[in-house]
């Protein structure tokens, strides 16, 4: 469990530092947690974090966290 929150917080930090100048969903470190926590649930839409990252390294990174999580 403690791992898996662990894992959760950096993928947090990660897209919140990369993502939050040009998401909502990642604005600050909460929401970034929370949509995160979304995204294990299927709440998600790989096209817009595609079309605000400058390449396929974010999506790649967004797929790793689920898979990994």
């Amino acid at each position: 469990m403690a791992v898996f929150f662990i894992t959760l917080l950096a993928f947090a930090q990660l897209f919140y530092l990369q993502l939050g100048p040009f998401m909502v969903e990642y604005a600050s470190q909460t929401a970034s947690f929370v949509s995160l926590g979304r995204a294990l649930f299927g709440d998600f839409d790989i096209g817009i974090i595609f079309d605000n990252s400058n390449s396929y390294l974010m999506v790649v990174l967004f797929l790793t966290f689920l898979f990994v999580t």
